[in-house]
């Protein structure tokens, strides 16, 4: 494992702001009631050096970013403190983060673990089974975990499973011209039967995968997930609702902005690219 030097914990000076977003959350109301809103920020790959990967952050820029957030005073959460929230049964801390991670890349257990111990800050590890139990696809920029190596993450006080489906994570033939579309939202296109996909039979592939998705998990980790982070952040009214069939009643897509709790449906996450400096 690499080591890294932390700085005193809190100690970073106030830096020219690099998440404008944070100014914006607050506590907005919502048909005259008080709605708590957070900002959810997702990373993917956490490696020592970013190599040609747009969605990778580094690791010492991740440690940039947390002690940033510990410095002005943001308080992480857990998405249990979202459901007590929105319950209304607990109450958000002033400026609250949730900080996820897609793809179960092998940084998360070498680089972002430790991390997060240093600064008490919990997390949501967002999977796809398949690329577990079939292999990863060619095109991924960095290796994944494997089950043990996600077992052991997954048993982390700090870290709570979602599901980013089983095999929904990519691009389907959504008309005859053989354009695409995320597997998710689009309806598929038969090349060979000459057809789209119907809308019962759209449903029924998005409920086996969700169904799929939580067997393997369950059986793998002893842990069936009770979050949606969607892939590519695609989704749509029949996709939310075979999501909450299955028990996955929180979910999370993309957008630049705050998350805001009068819903678990579809929560705004923002998406961290380009490896940013912290100023």
């Amino acid at each position: 494992m690499q080591a890294f030097r932390f700085a005193g914990r809190c100690t970073t000076k106030r830096h020219g702001i690099w998440l404008a977003v944070l100014l914006l959350c607050g506590w907005p109301r919502v048909n005259g009631a008080t709605v708590p809103r957070l900002l959810v920020i997702g990373y993917r790959d956490v490696p020592v050096k970013v190599q040609n990967d747009p969605y990778a952050v580094s690791l010492a820029r991740f440690i940039e970013q947390l002690e940033y957030l510990c410095a002005e005073r943001y308080s992480f959460v857990t998405p249990s403190d979202l459901r007590a929230a929105h319950a209304g049964t607990a109450s958000l801390p002033p400026n609250a983060v949730l900080l996820s991670f897609d793809g179960g890349y092998r940084t998360f257990m070498q680089n972002v673990i430790p991390v997060l111990e240093r600064y008490e800050a919990p997390a949501m590890l967002a999977v796809c089974s398949s690329w577990l139990e079939r292999g990863a696809p060619s095109a991924l920029s960095a290796p994944v975990m494997d089950w043990a190596q996600l077992a052991e993450a997954v048993r982390h006080p700090l870290v709570t499973l979602a599901s980013h489906s089983f095999d929904l994570h990519k691009a389907v033939q959504c008309n005859p011209q053989g354009d695409t579309g995320h597997a998710v939202t689009s309806r598929r296109y038969d090349p060979v039967l000459s057809r789209y996909e119907t809308a019962r039979e759209h449903r029924t592939r998005l409920r086996e995968d969700f169904a799929s998705a939580n067997t393997i998990l369950q059986a793998r980790l002893g842990v069936r997930p009770h979050i949606m982070v969607w892939p590519f952040g695609a989704y749509n009214e029949p996709a939310l609702e075979e999501a909450a069939q299955a028990g996955l009643d929180m979910s999370f897509t993309l957008g630049g902005k705050p998350a805001v709790l009068n819903t678990l449906r579809a929560l705004n996450r923002w998406l961290i690219t380009g490896n940013p400096t912290i100023r």
